[in-house]
């Protein structure tokens, strides 16, 4: 699985926890952009967007990109 895949994954676990409305509004816009020294870097629309998500979600997407990547995984909006 290449950093990309694992981010589709974990996209997919999020879907699944988050309420609809919410994952829409604030994540379904999300895209992989690069992984660079355990870290993946993930674009959004916004720095409304990247606020919001760095303040309430970057807890879970590292425990869900941590047990998809099979390894220690931080994340950056």
């Amino acid at each position: 699985m290449n950093p990309e895949q694992a981010w589709q994954a974990a996209l997919g676990q999020l879907q699944m926890e988050m309420n609809k409305a919410t994952f829409d509004t604030w994540v379904r816009g999300t895209r992989f952009l690069s992984f660079e020294n355990g870290t993946f870097v993930i674009g959004v629309e916004n720095g409304y967007a990247r606020d919001w998500l760095e303040d309430r979600l970057t807890g879970l997407a590292r425990k869900i990109l941590t047990g998809v990547w099979g390894q220690p995984a931080e994340v950056k909006f």
